[in-house]
């Protein structure tokens, strides 16, 4: 139940104290307006209020429908690179400029929903305690990494991309309601498929194409070591990777959507996204996203069995059929699927371990506080002895080691922990969701979660937007689903429908 239904019901005593509270925010923005001083401050912060006064109407008027189609465009926006990083940095490895993005505007709307909804009790228990406080204490290591930096600039970007990351995840969850779990697959469906066709008409052409619609440098080339060239399609993203992992995290959602009730349209609509996904998969030529998907399915394949999804037969008929479908699909892409796994250049493989090295004699260094958040390249040369940077500019392939080495082993601890309480707290509330669909998008979250941290060990695409945005939506998406009823509330929590 979100804050605006409480508003609507005339029974609610929240309603009476959620319009106070609305006129409290916005008689403090007319005084933040008056005492900022000049003309195109005050007239920036009067219609910023406003604009707040607007949406907390509507909100109330339209009975939560206005923050359903914020929550949806914001899922939407998500997946789609409309970004502008002010103070721009060329920089590999983390943000480089505070970034504003399309579907910050609609979280941004969507933030005094969610702060009242906090302060009325309803999705106080959204990110579980020890999450937040291992978080916080994540924070707290990147700053006092921070101050130390050689580069101070990006190491304030990268923790500002910390920060957003776990607000994205706050304003989801506490909006998210299990209602909207049919609009949300089929808006994920939408652009899945519209990023595959972008992939396939790329890797058809050998062309950019869509590339420039979104500033993207171009496409990347993979060379064999038989000497033949392949195309890495990456959709409308910047990068093959981001496109792969994006699909790794959405591959088991739309398994688990065919769960859901709905029609004959509806299931094939979802098994449609799904064989598209895995189209995808396999032409962006990422083997660690098609480890990981494997992964990913197996620890949903055990979820659903350990908690009986399904019947046990018919789950194994299932698994069977999805199996089956991706091994035609292989067979029909067997040549540059084989290619990949057989005969990529070497030297690819040779410098990432390089590149470890060199992680770990910054770790080494200094080990309680990092050379410095985001700042492995502007250091690199005092730790590279062969050179790497010349032949290969880039951050260390795993990002556990660039977590201990940027911001020393006490983050890279920390970090681990934190995910290690996400996965696990997700775990032990899993048997209690009542509705299977809530129960089997929850397992599909948690499943493709594991999977993407199974990725990090040979690559730092957390880093990487929007792939890190999409990543911490379904983290909120996923303790929606899981969410505790809060004492004194009707029905489920924030994720009821």
């Amino acid at each position: 139940m979100d804050i605006s239904q409480a508003i609507d019901d005339r029974r609610d005593p929240s309603r009476s104290q959620t319009a106070a509270a609305a006129l409290i925010l916005g008689l403090l923005a007319g005084v933040a307006a008056l005492s900022a001083g000049g003309t195109a401050g005050i007239l920036a912060v009067v219609g910023g209020g406003l604009a707040l006064g607007l949406l907390l109407l509507a909100v109330v008027v339209t009975r939560g429908r206005l923050t359903d189609l914020l929550l949806l465009a914001a899922i939407a926006l998500m997946a789609l690179p409309l970004d502008k990083y002010l103070m721009f940095r060329d920089h590999v490895g983390g943000w480089p400029g505070l970034r504003l993005s399309a579907a910050d505007l609609a979280l941004v709307a969507l933030g005094p929903s969610a702060i009242l909804s906090l302060w009325a009790g309803r999705t106080r228990n959204v990110i579980p305690r020890p999450v937040i406080i291992l978080y916080g204490l994540l924070l707290a290591q990147y700053v006092a990494s921070a101050l130390g930096a050689a580069d101070r600039g990006l190491a304030g970007f990268e923790l500002a991309s910390a920060v957003h990351a776990l607000l994205t995840a706050l304003v989801v969850g506490a909006i998210f309601k299990r209602r909207l779990l049919r609009p949300a697959m089929l808006l994920l469906a939408l652009l899945v498929v519209a990023h595959t066709g972008i992939a396939v008409a790329q890797t058809v052409t050998g062309r950019p194409i869509g590339a420039e619609w979104f500033g993207s440098s171009g496409l990347v080339q993979e060379t064999l070591e038989t000497g033949v060239v392949r195309i890495r399609p990456s959709g409308l993203f910047d990068h093959p990777i981001v496109y792969a992992d994006v699909l790794l995290l959405t591959l088991p959602m739309f398994f688990a959507a065919l769960f859901i009730p709905g029609g004959r349209v509806w299931r094939a609509s979802m098994t449609i996204a799904m064989l598209v996904a895995m189209l995808g998969l396999a032409l962006s030529l990422s083997r660690g996203a098609w480890i990981s998907t494997g992964v990913a399915g197996a620890v949903l394949f055990g979820l659903a069995w350990r908690y009986q999804l399904l019947p046990r037969r018919r789950l194994l008929r299932v698994g069977g059929r999805a199996l089956l479908a991706g091994l035609v699909l292989g067979l029909f892409l067997a040549r540059p699927v084989v290619e990949r796994l057989t005969a990529s250049n070497e030297g690819n493989l040779g410098v990432r371990f390089e590149l470890n090295w060199i992680a770990v004699s910054m770790i080494q260094a200094h080990p309680f506080a990092g050379v410095g958040l985001s700042n492995f390249i502007p250091v690199m040369d005092r730790y590279d002895p062969t050179n790497v940077m010349r032949r290969f500019p880039a951050t260390v392939h795993n990002l556990y080691l660039l977590e201990a080495a940027e911001a020393g082993l006490p983050a890279a601890i920390l970090f681990m922990a934190m995910f290690a309480a996400v996965l696990w707290t997700a775990f032990r509330r899993l048997p209690a969701i009542a509705d299977p669909a809530a129960k089997w998008m929850a397992a599909a979250i948690l499943a493709a979660l594991v999977g993407f941290l199974v990725t990090q060990l040979a690559d730092f695409s957390h880093r990487l937007e929007p792939l890190r945005s999409i990543l911490w939506m379904n983290i909120g998406l996923l303790f929606a689903l899981c969410a505790r009823p809060t004492s004194g509330a009707p029905g489920e929590g924030p994720a009821r429908g």
